[in-house]
């Protein structure tokens, strides 16, 4: 079974897909809550980028938080304000990494190994802040 979680408030937004435990997890909660302030500080929107775009990165981790393998763009069309916004997102992902906080949520590995984690530029549109 699949839950969503949503969280807002870098610059962007993350869902994480996860595979067992949901919103509830106090451990998936924390993990939500380290994974965007971590992603959110290498995030770097690209200048002149339509803020209505927004784009999808699934990323596979390892138990030490590490990468398992390269992150990898959902939203895969052609046109160049999605290219760029993909590369952006990957870049993010890759220099955050590797994730050591997530070290400590180990024992619930099986509800972070895999996530989907959406970059959304709206979120700070106008002040330039997270909202």
């Amino acid at each position: 079974m699949r839950r969503l979680i949503s969280i807002l408030g870098f610059a962007g937004s993350i869902i994480l897909t996860n595979q067992a435990a949901g919103a509830e997890n106090p451990a998936l909660k924390n993990v939500s809550k380290y994974f965007e302030s971590t992603v959110g500080s290498c995030w770097i929107i690209p200048a002149d980028i339509d803020l209505s775009v927004v784009t999808r990165v699934k990323v596979r981790l390892n138990r030490d938080g590490s990468l398992a393998e390269k992150p990898e763009p959902l939203d895969r069309q052609t046109e160049p304000q999605r290219k760029i916004l993909n590369d952006s997102a990957v870049r993010a992902v890759v220099r955050c990494a590797p994730y050591s906080g997530l070290a400590a949520y180990a024992d619930s590995y099986e509800t972070w190994r895999e996530m989907t984690v959406s970059f959304d530029a709206r979120v700070i549109s106008s002040s330039g802040q997270p909202k």
